[in-house]
This record gives C-alpha cells, structure tokens and sequence, in this order.
C-alpha cells in the first residue's frame, strides 16, 4: 500500500538513561519504507501481517536471537519480537535501540483524512552518540592519528575485496582499489575521498559494509573522511556494538564532489557497520572511505 495511505503511531521509550522515540507502521510492506532515512524500513510484528515497526535494516544476523516459539514474546530484555526473513524464517527478537527515531525519523504518514499519533511507555536502555558535526573539505585534511592507527587503504588488495585480517579486522563487503590504476569519471566520489596515497576503499553495489573484530577483542574508530561515489545528497549511517549490545549510532548528510570528515570517537567497540542511501530514491549507494583512524 502507498505510503500516503499508511498511518503512524509514535511511541515513547523511556529509560534511565535516555528517551527513545520510536515509530510502528500500519499497512506497510515488510522492509517498505517508513523513516526519512533510507537505511530503515517496516519489520512486520510476529504473528501481524499488517503492523511492524520501522527499525535500522541492517543488524548484524548472529546477534539476533529467535522469539519464544510458544509466545512470540522475547527473554531477552529491551527487544521486540519481528519478523526478519531476510536473517531466518522465524522471528527474531529485535532491539528497541535500533528503533529510535535519531536512527530512523519519522516521515509524514498519514491517510486520506487524518494522522493518528499514540503515545506509551516502555523501560529500554539507549547510548546516544557523541560524534562530532562534519566538516566538509575540498582538499586533504590532516587528522590526529598516529601512522600505526591510520589505515589509507595502500596496496590494501588489487581491486578486490579487502581480506579478513587486514589490521587484525574482519572485513564485510569492504573493497578497495587505486584511483591512479582503475579511473573513474572525474566528477566521481571516488577521487573526492582520497587523503592520502591514490587508494580508498568502498562498498560494492550500494550494500551495507561492516567492519568487525571477535570478541574479547575491541577496537576504535576515532575518524575517516568519506564522499558519496556517485550522488549527491546521500545520508550515510553507521550503527556500533559492543558485544551483542547496540553501543551508538550517527547519521551524516556526505556528497560526491566533496570529502566530508567524519569525528566519531567511538571506543572498545566490537563490530560497526555502514549504510548509505540516496535522500531522493531511498536506495543503497555506494560510499568511498579514506585515512580511517583506529
């Protein structure tokens, strides 16, 4: 059903911590879209075929964990029970975190005669993000970042997909390729990006990259410049874990024609993962990274 057509009611989560607004969707397609950002979409409630709950599209797989099959309630606490056919075929318990509006806001949904908004309350625990504002540049910016924690993608793989143990890292749809070697128009992000040497790395075909490290091992991400590679008005996402915890999330506005530093600061993670997508047509978009700070 059209978007227009669908109604929205709001819910307030709160916790000791933190308020988390969060969104349910009526007469949206599961995955359809509910959320400015492009990166979020309708998980259908078990059991509903017509309710579901706008969340980040991209958790991590492994970390969900199935419903009560006799219930479809969920043990563990602050998770909501949800279909997810696109991890596995039963529901799987959801974290609210990953439903907060700082993740996913809301867009204008209502039908032809009204907007119904509701209100409740649910205890929850959020960590909001610290990251620092962007700052856009058109030349090479020098970060703080000793060389032993800088990554610039040098000789990082022969444009290809960058291999597991690349700085100790496992490396989900991470590639990299040398902008002197395989040219791109020049209007292209991918020379937009570059700090230093001639080498980035990106996303192949607009899909979500994920950079990771096993547990009990963690790591930072201080900073990285980053441009969109082929549109402009792109929003790029990046959600973090410590353990099976959701830690942090930010959401920056990145463009093709220029770089964009990005200050996250986020420290003893085990797992983030990247999304972009196009402000206008909602799909993925392939972004391109340079001198990521660890």
């Amino acid at each position: 059903m059209m978007i227009s057509n669908a109604i929205c009611l709001v819910f307030i989560l709160l916790s000791a911590t933190a308020q988390v607004r969060s969104q349910l969707c009526l007469d949206v397609d599961q995955y359809g879209p509910c959320s400015l950002n492009g990166a979020c979409g309708c998980f259908h409630m078990a059991g509903l075929v017509d309710t579901g709950i706008c969340g980040f599209l991209w958790p991590i797989c492994s970390q969900l964990k199935p419903c009560n099959s006799s219930s479809n309630a969920c043990d563990q606490p602050d998770t909501i029970c949800v279909q997810h056919i696109r991890c596995r075929d039963i529901p799987l318990c959801y974290p609210v975190s990953m439903m907060d509006q700082r993740i996913c806001p809301s867009m204008e949904m209502t039908n032809s005669t009204t907007t119904i908004t509701a209100t409740t309350s649910i205890t929850t625990t959020f960590m909001t993000t610290t990251a620092t504002p962007p700052t856009n540049t058109t030349t090479a910016q020098q970060l703080n970042c000793s060389d032993s924690s800088l990554i610039t993608f040098e000789n990082a793989t022969t444009y290809s997909k960058i291999p597991d143990g690349y700085y100790d890292l496992k490396w989900i749809n991470a590639y990299a390729l040398d902008t002197q070697v395989y040219t791109q128009s020049s209007e292209s992000g991918f020379y937009s990006a570059v700090t230093s040497g001639t080498w980035v790395a990106f996303n192949m075909n607009g899909d979500s990259m994920t950079i990771r490290i096993d547990q009990p091992n963690t790591f930072t991400i201080k900073s990285f410049m980053v441009s969109a590679a082929r549109e402009n008005n792109v929003t790029l996402s990046m959600i973090s874990q410590r353990g099976s915890t959701y830690y942090k999330e930010a959401s920056f506005k990145i463009g093709k024609n220029r770089s964009t530093t990005i200050e996250l600061n986020w420290f003893d993670i085990n797992t983030i993962t990247f999304y972009a997508s196009n402000d206008n047509t909602r799909q993925g978009e392939v972004f391109v990274i340079d001198d990521l700070c660890l």
